[in-house]
């Protein structure tokens, strides 16, 4: 049965495949994670093989067999960047990010959890996890719970986080950020404490529904125009003759 999968560019297929292989995978392991077939996977398996920054991991050392019936990993005498350069491969890009998501899974955490960590809306922390199981680094391992690749422990199931402002407030929020407004404008606008504010306003920046700070301001997000419209405004209806 054939999977679609976003397809990675030719260029760039090697360097997937070594970033892939810190732990041992199968052919169709590769494939299914840097988004190729598994014709195209083996063929570059063969390549980076004969170049020596692979090998079999249930035979490392020795001639390999079929590579469709082996696992392969990563020499680990040669870091990513060397291996790239030995293999003609795209080097992995910097990516402080996806780096802190890593050091901070070091047990099972929900996306907000992430999100928070790394002060980045959820949407922009499930894009990046997404992009991390597909290279492997990371996967679910329960309901809105990821770990790193290497965790071996229980499925978890953790609870999304619970809003800290009062619904209301955000909804009420929602209708004034279609201009930029600062906290201290939305406190005179709104007759509302400015903790109550920063905490509704913290909420809608983590959906992903605002942007901006307190120094320049805050306003809805393209995503959060179209919710708001969606949701919240209401057709005016003329008065009854």
């Amino acid at each position: 049965m054939s999977v679609s999968v976003r397809p990675v560019r030719v260029h760039a297929v090697r360097g997937a495949i070594l970033t892939c292989l810190a732990e041992p995978r199968s052919i169709a392991e590769i494939a299914g994670r840097i988004g190729c077939s598994a014709h195209a996977a083996r063929r570059h398996v063969a390549g980076l093989s004969e170049l020596g920054v692979v090998v079999p991991a249930d035979r490392p050392g020795q001639p390999a067999g079929d590579p469709m019936r082996l696992s392969w990993v990563r020499v680990a005498s040669i870091d990513l960047a060397a291996a790239c350069v030995l293999a003609g491969a795209s080097p992995p890009r910097p990516a402080p990010i996806r780096d802190a998501i890593l050091r901070f899974l070091t047990a099972p955490r929900s996306a907000a959890e992430v999100a928070l960590h790394i002060e980045r809306p959820v949407p922009t922390a499930t894009g990046h996890l997404a992009a991390m199981r597909r290279l492997g680094l990371v996967k679910r391992v329960g309901r809105s719970a990821y770990a790193r690749a290497s965790y071996e422990g229980p499925g978890v199931d953790l609870e999304s986080r619970c809003s800290l402002s009062d619904r209301g407030v955000r909804r009420l929020l929602r209708g004034l950020l279609h201009q930029r407004s600062s906290i201290l404008g939305l406190v005179c606008k709104t007759g509302a404490p400015a903790d109550i504010i920063r905490a509704a306003i913290r909420d809608l920046w983590l959906s992903g529904v605002v942007r901006g700070d307190e120094q320049s301001g805050y306003r809805l997000t393209a995503a959060g125009e179209v919710s708001a419209q969606r949701n919240y405004i209401r057709p005016i209806r003329k008065p009854r003759p």
